[in-house]
């Protein structure tokens, strides 16, 4: 391991960095003719939870595959003492937009959530309670990966947040299905220079160059035509959809940042 890399000899798609504070492990890999956004939590002995834990609003991001429906979703879901969630402001790929019922979660003592009537659904939270990842199966058959990050009130965010180097996983699917990873180095004025791109097969390609990113006082942060993503209040998680220049793909994103 090198400044938080972690590779696999008998996994040469495998690429993985862990987060500085040692809690999160987000790579990507292709195993089995199969394309993998891989998001690993350290459970903490001694932890406790309690669904009360999800109250609050946040940030929410999903990649949708494999079913009748292929896109990302990204919404505001505001989440009660008794885990009942309502989505606003959401967005879907196709263009769709609008307010729904997420339904009922419940968090074990452990830390892992289930949702009520969803049998495939699977979450973990984060020892800090901040950040939701779940996977379950949708009516139309398809799997969704859901990265859900809190909203920590009174948490204040300026261009100067973006400024560092990153490392970037995300995966790909649609007309189009990959893995990649590499670097986003992001300058002061939010100008964000990708390199360093290599795919799940081991090979690089022309990387796409600089990007100009913004970020909203509240966290939100965008590029390009369609991306949108949040800032984590501790400023080192950044999780985002976007879709590619035709239209018929779309990514879910993770930038972790370096120290």
């Amino acid at each position: 391991m090198t400044d938080g890399v972690l590779t696999t000899a008998s996994d040469p798609a495998a690429h993985t960095f862990i987060s500085s504070d040692k809690s999160l492990m987000v790579g990507t890999t292709k195993r089995s003719d199969s394309y993998t956004l891989i998001f690993d939590q350290k459970t903490v002995s001694g932890t406790s939870y309690s669904t009360a834990d999800l109250q609050g609003t946040w940030q929410t991001h999903c990649l949708v595959a494999g079913g009748n429906w292929i896109g990302w979703i990204h919404a505001v879901s505001v989440i009660d003492n008794s885990g009942n969630c309502t989505s606003s402001t959401l967005v879907k790929s196709d263009g769709n937009s609008g307010t729904s019922s997420g339904g009922t979660s419940i968090v074990s003592s452990s830390g892992v959530i289930t949702m009520n009537g969803v049998a495939t659904y699977n979450g973990f939270l984060s020892v800090d309670k901040t950040l939701m990842t779940s996977n379950m199966t949708t009516d139309g058959g398809g799997g969704m990966l859901s990265i859900v990050q809190k909203v920590v009130v009174g948490t204040t965010y300026s261009i100067a947040d973006l400024k560092g180097t990153w490392q970037l996983h995300d995966i790909l699917v649609g007309s189009e299905n990959w893995t990649e990873h590499g670097i986003m180095t992001i300058d002061a004025s939010g100008n964000g220079t990708i390199s360093n791109m290599v795919k799940d097969d081991g090979g690089a390609f022309n990387n796409p160059g600089t990007k100009a990113l913004s970020i909203s006082q509240d966290g939100i942060v965008t590029f390009g035509t369609d991306f949108h993503g949040f800032l984590s209040a501790d400023k080192k998680l950044v999780i985002g959809t976007k879709g590619d220049d035709s239209g018929h793909a779309y990514s879910l994103v993770a930038l972790q940042k370096m120290p």
